[in-house]
């Protein structure tokens, strides 16, 4: 069982979610659960996360909701859903670097 959790929270990110899916996927340390929450985008935002884990085989969790209901409940949402010791919030326009997860687990 991993102890991070890294969830990004998504509404209409189709511009720039592939460039922080490819960031993440880059992470120096891999050990940690991704749940990316789809706030009920307008945009094609869930079929390019798809479609990106399809070319980049990674285990995942998306979640969609119903209705749009902001950042903060979508944070809300990860916050009392997940089961790490340790998560970390990315945003859908996040490029972090390489060695972000890594520095901020140790």
């Amino acid at each position: 069982m991993n102890n991070v959790t890294v969830a990004i929270c998504a509404y209409n990110a189709a511009k720039y979610i592939e460039e922080t899916l490819t960031c993440i996927i880059n992470q120096t340390f891999q050990k940690f659960d991704l749940l990316i929450v789809n706030d009920c985008s307008t945009d094609n935002t869930r079929e390019l996360v798809i479609n990106f884990f399809k070319k980049h085989p990674r285990q995942y969790s998306l979640v969609d909701f119903d209705v749009n209901k902001g950042l903060a409940a979508g944070r809300y949402f990860v916050e009392h859903h997940v089961t790490t010791k340790y998560l970390l919030f990315i945003d859908a326009d996040d490029c972090p670097y390489p060695n972000l997860v890594e520095k901020l687990y140790n």
